[in-house]
C-alpha cells in the first residue's frame, strides 16, 4: 500500500480516483458512487444545520421564557434572589441560541 500522501499524486497522474485505483472499479459506477457519496454528505449537512438551528430555537425561547420568569417574581429577599438569577441566566441563554441560529445558516 503506498504512503497516503502519495495517493492523490498518484491519481493525478494516472488521470483516475482514489474508488478506481483501490477498487478498480469502471469510470460511470465510480461517477454515479462519488455522486451519492457528495448527496449523503450534503444531506448530512442539512440535517446537522437544521438540528443545530432547532436547539438554537430552543434555547433563545427558554431564555426568553426566563426573562419573562424574571419579571413577574418579586418580593421577599428569595424571590428578589430567584429573579436575578434567572434574569442573569436569560441574556445568555438568549444570546447563545441566536448564535447557534446564525452559525446553521453558515
Amino acid at each position: 500500500m503506498p504512503d497516503y500522501s502519495m495517493i492523490e499524486p498518484l491519481c493525478q497522474e494516472l488521470n483516475t480516483t482514489v474508488a478506481q485505483l483501490f477498487d478498480g472499479e469502471d469510470e460511470k459506477s465510480t461517477h454515479t458512487d462519488s455522486q451519492q457519496i457528495l448527496k449523503m454528505i450534503k444531506e448530512t449537512q442539512d440535517l446537522k444545520n437544521k438540528k443545530l438551528m432547532l436547539i438554537g430555537i430552543v434555547i433563545s425561547l427558554t431564555g426568553i421564557v426566563f426573562l419573562i420568569y424574571s419579571q413577574l417574581i418579586g418580593g421577599t429577599d428569595m424571590q428578589e434572589m430567584l429573579s436575578g438569577f434567572t434574569l442573569g441566566i436569560s441574556f445568555p441563554l438568549i444570546l447563545l441560541g441566536i448564535i447557534l441560529i446564525i452559525r446553521s445558516k453558515c
